[in-house]
């Protein structure tokens, strides 16, 4: 059966870049988070007691942080996709790994924001915030 049976420790999940199921890990990530919402309408009619909503189309959030390194490529690549205003896609999109190679998010993206922080007495950080284009989601292949 694909896909873990049991609890994840966040220690093995990573973010890759590159074609799906083949990325290079990026390295100097501290963690990810990805939050997956859907569009909905309101369906009520005159006289019902309880509303009735139709769901439309969803959109994945997602987000990760980690020590800014601009000398490696998956780092330069979200940062350069942000401010060109490109998507990663294709040979240049992320993959959110879970536990193995095999279990990831991934789908088009695009940056809306890279937030660099530096205070005194530590290491400069990054945060990114992407969004889904057209179709994201789930593979599970170990």
């Amino acid at each position: 059966m694909p896909g873990n049976t049991t609890p994840i420790h966040g220690k093995v999940c990573r973010i890759a870049q590159g074609t799906a199921g083949s990325g290079t890990n990026i390295a100097e990530t501290s963690g990810w988070n990805a939050t997956c919402t859907r569009d909905k309408s309101d369906a009520s009619s005159q006289g019902e007691d309880g509303k009735k909503a139709l769901l439309g189309q969803y959109v994945w959030t997602l987000g990760f942080s980690g020590s800014l390194c601009l000398g490696i490529a998956g780092q330069k690549a979200v940062h350069d996709a942000c401010v060109n205003g490109t998507k990663l896609t294709g040979a240049t999109a992320l993959e959110f790994v879970l536990d193995a190679p095999g279990n990831y998010y991934t789908g088009d993206l695009n940056v809306l924001s890279f937030q660099v922080t530096s205070a005194l007495g530590d290491v400069v950080k990054f945060t990114a915030s992407l969004e889904s284009t057209g179709t994201f989601g789930l593979t599970l292949g170990v």
